[in-house]
């Protein structure tokens, strides 16, 4: 006897997004770690940082990149934290979704259990996808401009 009556197979323009939102992720983390090995005054091309960075969940990436922020920046960074927080917190919510497709439209399910079993599902648009994966972009390009005025001002102040 199957255990489902079904596998969903979901839209390919569904499929498009949720690879989009992965794959957009996947451009903020390495840039996570490259910011985090620069502002640590490490080289990206010594694979012995990845090591550690490879073993930290994405919180935790967060944390030292905003704690090491704080060392070499001193402020103004609040909003561009925030936007990383939520760009991980929506990916990790489409990622370990579970999905149903069901006469065209797809539901984006959530369980947790902290105490108490919670079954959560929402029908979600590809257009709500694509604002996730486009937040993904947003977080990147973040990423990018904090990386670009630290790293100025180092060499600024090195004076080079």
């Amino acid at each position: 006897m199957p255990l489902i009556d079904h596998i969903p197979d979901l839209p390919d323009e569904y499929l498009a997004e949720i690879g989009r939102i992965t794959s957009r992720w996947s451009v903020v983390e390495s840039l996570l770690h490259i910011c985090l090995i620069r502002f640590s005054g490490g080289d990206p091309l010594d694979a012995r940082w990845l090591v550690l960075f490879t073993h930290m969940n994405a919180q935790q990436k967060l944390d030292a990149f905003g704690a090491l922020l704080n060392e070499l920046k001193r402020g103004g960074h609040a909003d561009a934290l925030k936007l990383l927080r939520s760009a991980k917190d929506q990916r990790n919510a489409v990622i370990h979704a579970t999905w149903e497709y069901d006469n065209g439209i797809l539901a984006m399910g959530k369980h947790s259990a902290h105490g108490k079993l919670k079954i959560e599902g929402k029908p979600t648009t590809v257009a709500e996808l694509r604002e996730v994966a486009e937040l993904m972009f947003r977080a990147a390009e973040a990423v990018q401009e904090l990386s670009v005025e630290v790293l100025a001002k180092e060499i600024s102040q090195s004076g080079q």
